[in-house]
């Protein structure tokens, strides 16, 4: 952990201790100095302190001191120059500080726009990443395929049999490995030939890059 040191002027620190030692070598507790001018105690303590940057800004922290210094029979010329030596010394404290404050703030709207133009970047690559991962399975995923006619597993007498039912537009339809015409939206129709006992009738439906879609009737015929 760093601990910043602030500068304090060496003759601020020796006023202070003459301020303080002087009341105390005469008893005089501040509340009665209070009394007596008129000064808030925290500005008396400030001065106590060389704490300048506490007092009133403008004359009135320079009166304060004055008549503090009258009061307590010191003379008080040399203070008043430590006092304004001091306020010029925090002056330029304040204004470097100010000064870092800006450069910090500069280098925030620079390094913000950065930021966001980042996590645009990864969201754009993020989209896109999932974008691509729709589209391939979309491209490998398995066609729909409904069977209209027939129904499921059932036993005729006769010996022909219509196969009716859909599939996406894009989809090749085969029955027993055999191709099949669709119209525009995907439906197609087959006669298929039986013959006596079971009949396995095989509908798949697949897409150039895609998995298979199968589908199988058995038809008992009598």
């Amino acid at each position: 952990m760093l601990f910043l040191k602030k500068k304090i002027s060496p003759d601020s620190e020796l006023v202070a201790d003459i301020l303080k030692n002087t009341r105390q070598e005469k008893k005089i507790e501040l509340n009665d100095v209070v009394k007596e001018l008129g000064i808030n105690k925290k500005y008396l303590i400030a001065l106590e302190n060389g704490r300048y940057d506490l007092l009133p800004k403008g004359i009135y922290g320079k009166n304060f001191l004055r008549e503090y210094a009258i009061f307590l029979g010191i003379n008080h010329e040399k203070f008043l120059q430590v006092f304004d030596d001091s306020v010029k010394y925090e002056r330029r404290d304040f204004r470097k500080k100010l000064f870092l404050r800006k450069i910090a703030k500069d280098y925030q709207f620079l390094v913000i726009p950065k930021l966001i133009k980042n996590i645009l970047i990864i969201a754009f690559v993020f989209v896109c990443i999932m974008y691509l991962g729709f589209y391939i399975k979309n491209i490998v995923a398995p066609p729909k395929l409904v069977i209209i006619e027939p129904g499921s597993d059932i036993s005729i007498e006769e010996f022909f049999i219509n196969i009716y039912g859909k599939t996406d537009e894009e989809a090749i339809v085969t029955i027993n490995q055999e191709n099949v015409l669709t119209d525009a939206d995907g439906y197609f129709r087959k006669n298929i030939g039986l013959i006596t006992g079971v009949n396995n009738i095989e509908i798949i439906a697949k897409k150039k890059y895609s998995e298979e879609n199968v589908i199988i009737r058995k038809i008992l015929v009598k």
